[in-house]
């Protein structure tokens, strides 16, 4: 499944993003814990974080990029920022 956002939209809450009955396999609420891969089709760097809250562990996604989720992760990604990832 394919979750897209407009280019300068983020979601801090993967969780709160409706799944669609059958598709989302992590026993939780919504998005949360789904993601395996990204493509940032902007010119916006985001982040993903492996927590809804801001903290560490997280990744870079600058503009124009694609990829997997590393094997640490697994699907487990649960928040998307749009300002970077912040030190």
């Amino acid at each position: 499944m394919q979750v897209r956002w407009p280019a300068g939209n983020h979601h801090p809450n993967f969780a709160l993003i409706t799944c669609p009955p059958g598709v989302c396999t992590n026993g939780g609420p919504g998005f949360d814990d789904e993601t395996s891969s990204w493509a940032n089709r902007t010119n916006i760097l985001y982040c993903v974080y492996l927590d809804a809250r801001p903290f560490p562990p997280k990744l870079d996604m600058p503009p124009g990029t694609a990829g997997n989720i590393n094997d640490v992760w697994g699907e487990r990604a649960s928040a998307l920022s749009h300002s970077g990832c912040q030190p």
